[in-house]
């Protein structure tokens, strides 16, 4: 899981620049929704690095 949602950021991020470099001012809404997008991976990424590491500690 942990992979596969650090390659979803990367892929978003990607995203994120080449959107940003062709629009006018950041807050467009295409710019807004993938960082939007982008924020949300980022949670599940650091709820899913807490979870393991509360594994490993009980263990």
């Amino acid at each position: 899981m942990q992979c596969s949602l650090l390659k979803q950021l990367d892929e978003l991020r990607a995203k994120l620049c080449e959107v940003a470099l062709h629009c006018e001012v950041l807050t467009d809404p295409r710019v807004l929704r993938i960082s939007e997008e982008t924020d949300q991976v980022i949670i599940r990424y650091y709820q899913h690095q807490r979870e393991h590491k509360q594994a490993v500690v009980q263990t």
